[in-house]
């Protein structure tokens, strides 16, 4: 079950639906996936932890050398989903992927692929991950630019504040490059674009940068990162 939203409401109803079906189709273990945010550089290699239901879902997290997560909880259907199964009779497993909790609001391909691969060893089952795993070093590659030239900016702004020198004589402040009607509607579909999928931030930046504009739209653009996605 792959989804990019939740249910609102009724999970417990959700879930309890959901293992009718699976017990109709035979099935007796369950895994779900998750991210988990840390304070983690995004070059890091992202660890992947476990929880289990049951003392053999333990056992076989051990043996498959995912360490087992000993506090914190699961946060909507992945920790619901587990809950229920657990008191249903199925073996539940959950595999969550660490990621930089800098970026919480883009999907982070890295962190996926690393949950995928400790299932593949839990499983047995095969997945190709190269795309994936590419898709993930692109992902981080833009992430890091990103980064990057919002702490330098911010930097400057420190240094700025931190001068101690008498007020310089007001500079005239350039006068940013004259957006076409065409380019203002094209960056408002991209906001509205990126409100809904983090990826597209990456796309904005880059038409942002190449218009010369990116100073005009800098708190607008940061602000993408501190709310959840629409």
């Amino acid at each position: 079950l792959i989804g990019e939203a939740q249910p609102p409401a009724g999970k417990l109803a959700f879930c309890g639906r959901l293992l009718d079906y699976a017990e109709r189709l035979g099935i007796r273990e369950v895994y779900t996936f998750a991210a988990m945010a840390d304070e983690v550089s995004l070059r890091s290699p992202p660890r992947v932890f476990g929880v289990a239901t049951h003392s053999d879902g333990r056992d076989k997290l051990r043996g498959a050398g995912v360490p087992i997560l000993t506090s914190g909880r699961i946060a909507g259907l992945n920790g619901v989903l587990l809950g229920v199964a657990g008191q249903r009779g199925f073996q539940g497993l959950g595999l969550l992927g660490e990621m930089p909790a800098l970026v919480t609001p883009v999907p982070f391909a890295k962190a996926s692929a690393a949950v995928l691969e400790a299932f593949q060893r839990l499983s047995g089952i095969q997945i190709e991950l190269q795309e994936l795993e590419e898709y993930g070093r692109s992902v981080e590659n833009q992430l890091a630019e990103v980064i990057d030239d919002l702490q330098k900016r911010v930097r400057r702004q420190m240094e700025s504040a931190q001068e101690e020198s008498e007020p310089p004589e007001p500079e005239a402040k350039a006068t940013p490059p004259a957006l076409t009607e065409a380019d203002r509607r094209r960056l408002e579909e991209l906001f509205t674009q990126a409100g809904r999928e983090r990826s597209k931030t990456f796309e904005l930046k880059r038409e942002l940068d190449r218009l010369g504009v990116f100073g005009e739209y800098e708190d607008r653009f940061l602000n993408l990162f501190r709310k959840p996605p629409e």
